[in-house]
């Protein structure tokens, strides 16, 4: 699995417009052209980090599906610690 990570910008945690900072991009399935994208986005004003699946479409552009989940930026410590169990096979 391949981790791309783009370097926070300067409007990194005042992300306030309608915008996407991507966080990490991790392919999934080369041969699909699956990816994992994880994105701090603003929309309607609500932050919140999103994780979503992209594919490739016919003319080889990456876009988003609709499998995917956007966590509220409060949410993260559970999610993290959630998925921290997983990867050590403890959870509860």
């Amino acid at each position: 699995m391949t981790t791309k990570h783009v370097a926070p910008s300067a409007s990194a945690g005042k992300n306030e417009q309608n915008e996407d900072i991507l966080i990490a991009d991790i392919v999934k399935n080369e041969r699909r052209g699956e990816r994992i994208r994880v994105a701090d986005r603003t929309f309607k004003r609500h932050r919140f980090i999103d994780i979503r699946l992209h594919v490739a479409n016919a003319a080889g552009e990456v876009i988003p599906t609709g499998k995917g989940i956007a966590i509220p930026p409060a949410l993260l410590p559970e999610v993290i610690e959630a998925l921290t169990k997983a990867l050590a096979g403890t959870a509860e």
